[in-house]
Formats: structure tokens, sequence, C-alpha cells
């Protein structure tokens, strides 16, 4: 979602941590189809972290606001206010969770309004088939800090999920990674109900979906590199997947796969 942000963010700095998901352990071969996938998720993702960081209230009084991103608070104010008309007798923490509660509604139907399929390079088309199955409703922190998958409306243990499926494991590598910053501030905080109030929910988020979208956005640079006349510098398709290892470090494989 370049075109949205204005601004180009950074990988950072690490040594390789993995040897490399399904969809890049093959032959490095071009793929438009993988490549207009991944760029639609990484679309999908930068357009989230745009919504949680306009309704960021730390960014309010700031001059130059971080990424170039200013307040906007429509989304945050809505909350408040449907929360204050629908529970009347609440105030504080109480009032605070429950807007949050209405905020993740709200950012859910405004990314699905706003979202705009982007242009796919090599008359590439998006491929359901390697993205995740159907059924799956992405990962989840409960408030005993546990990581579960959502699929089919039951929950299931993400260190197994998906070991059979022939799609990309990228995706479910990325969502598990998105939720270890979850689970690791739920560790942290001793009274976990804090969490869900809704700025804390909203500064959460923002690290996890800004992890998500630098994930994704490698993922496709590598890709594009593979459809173009750099993959005759070897060196240069090393060098993006070493930024994609990168982004991985400190974040557990989910393991077997």
């Amino acid at each position: 979602m370049m075109k949205i942000l204005g601004i180009t963010f950074l990988i950072m700095s690490a040594p390789q941590l993995w040897a490399g998901p399904k969809c890049f352990d093959k032959d490095n071969s071009c793929d438009p189809d993988l490549m207009c996938t991944f760029k639609a998720e990484w679309h999908s993702k930068a357009l989230l972290y745009v919504i949680y960081a306009t309704n960021d209230a730390s960014r309010k009084n700031q001059k130059k606001p971080k990424d170039g991103i200013y307040f906007d608070g429509t989304l945050l104010q809505g909350a408040m206010n449907k929360a204050r008309a629908a529970f009347p007798d609440l105030s504080g923490a109480e009032l605070n969770i429950k807007a949050g509660q209405i905020f993740e509604d709200m950012v859910e139907k405004e990314s699905r309004l706003l979202f705009e399929m982007p242009v796919c390079e090599m008359g590439g088309k998006l491929s359901d088939k390697k993205r995740v199955k159907d059924g799956y409703n992405g990962m989840f922190t409960n408030e005993k800090c546990e990581i579960w998958v959502d699929y089919n409306s039951g929950q299931y243990d993400p260190k197994s999920f998906g070991s059979s499926d022939n799609v990309c494991d990228e995706f479910y590598q990325r969502d598990y990674a998105h939720e270890q910053i979850h689970q690791r501030a739920c560790k942290k905080k001793a009274e976990n109900s804090s969490r869900f109030e809704i700025q804390n929910k909203i500064s959460e988020e923002l690290q996890a979906y800004k992890h998500s979208m630098q994930l994704n956005e490698a993922q496709y640079r590598l890709l594009s590199i593979q459809c173009s006349t750099s993959l005759k510098k070897p060196q240069e398709t090393k060098k993006r997947m070493d930024r994609i290892n990168q982004l991985l470090k400190g974040f557990e494989s989910r393991g077997g796969r």
C-alpha cells in the first residue's frame, strides 16, 4: 500500500535464521500469479497498518508523526461514542475495553471497504489456491497467552495446522509471527485486561501489523527479482532471502515444516 503510505519501510538487520518456506524453496522460477498473490497480501496488511496508525491517539499532537501518517481518529471516536451509548453505566477501563471490541469490528469493515486490488505485473492474477485454505480465519492469542488457529469456528494448534495443505506456508508463518508479538505483550502484562483497552489495543496491533507488512513486502520483492533480469545475479536473490530470514529473527518457527 505504498501509494497510501507514501513512505519506504526499512528491513531490520540480523543473521540468517531459517532455510525458507514452501513457496521459496522450489526452483526459484518466475511465477507471476504467486507474485501477484503476495503483492495483494502486502497491500492488505499495509492498509490495516494505516487504519490503526490514523487512529493512534499518541500521534495526535505530533508535528512529524511516525511513518508520515497523521492522526485522524474517526474510527477511534466512533468506537468510543458507540461504547458510551451501548454501555452508559460503564466508565474508565471497562468502557475502554468495550470500545476496543467495537473498534476491532470497525477496522475490519473499513479495511474491506477501502482495499483495492493492486495492479499485478506480467499478467499475474490472484491465486486463491496458493493462499491459505478455505475456512482459515487467521490466528489469535487468548487471555492465557496461547496462540490458536481459527479454522471453521474451531481452535487448532498452529504448529501442526496445515501441514498437508498445498498452499504457501509463508502466510501461516506470517500470522504466527504476528501473534507472537501479541503473545509477548500478553506475558508482559500483569493485568491482561489492560491490553484490551482501545488505545493499548491500537498500539499493540500497530507493532504486529508493521511486522506482517514488512515481511510480505520482502517476500514480494524477492519474487519480483525472480521475474526480472536481476535473476542473472544470484547474489541479489540471496540478499532478498536473507532479509526475509532477518525479519523472522526472534520469532519461533511453527516447527516441523
